[in-house]
């Protein structure tokens, strides 16, 4: 039996339905399986041997929770102290920029709160997807326009450097969990 070929589980299969010309599985014996299966309407789960990427799971509460905090410190610093952070990345300190960055403190502070009050919710896979792809989206984004600054300009202060190191993780995380079913809750 190939091992790379999903295995299906024959007790869920009618006797009508399975491979008479076979008796070993193959691709052709699959395949005829899941065309009849679809226009029967009915459904055939794989069983995919992926031991090793089951065994590693992720706790969502905590990546949440992580991001929310790092989230809310972000904004709350841009919404409070705009003129000290356009100082700092040496921008001007004009009317506009300190608005700007206060707006912009708003969306960190908002995100935040979004990704604090989701936390104890079921995430992964098709559950709370528009929460995943939002902070996958806005992590990718940013980790990779980060990337990009900090190659491009090795100058730059610490700070940012820790701020591209946080995205990457976050984008990394965020895309494990999009890809990836929710882990059950362990009975107690």
């Amino acid at each position: 039996m190939d091992e790379s070929l999903p295995i299906f589980a024959t007790a869920a299969v009618p006797q009508s339905l399975q491979c008479r010309s076979s008796v070993h599985w193959d691709t052709a014996c699959a395949a005829d399986i899941q065309r009849r299966y679809f226009w029967n309407h009915l459904t055939v789960t794989p069983i995919f041997v992926t031991n090793q990427l089951r065994a590693m799971r992720i706790n969502t509460k905590l990546v949440m929770t992580a991001s929310a905090i790092i989230l809310a410190a972000i904004g709350l610093t841009l919404t409070f102290f705009p003129a000290e952070i356009a100082g700092y990345i040496e921008s001007s300190v004009s009317k506009t920029n300190q608005l700007t960055f206060q707006v912009l403190g708003a969306l960190y502070f908002a995100f935040a709160t979004l990704n604090w009050m989701a936390k104890d919710s079921v995430i992964g896979g098709i559950y709370n997807r528009p929460i995943s792809i939002a902070n996958l989206t806005h992590f990718l984004v940013g980790g990779l326009a980060l990337i990009k600054l900090v190659f491009n300009n090795t100058s730059l202060p610490i700070t940012i450097q820790l701020l591209t190191g946080v995205y990457t993780l976050f984008a990394i995380l965020f895309g494990y969990i999009f890809y990836n079913n929710p882990v059950p809750a362990k009975k107690a």
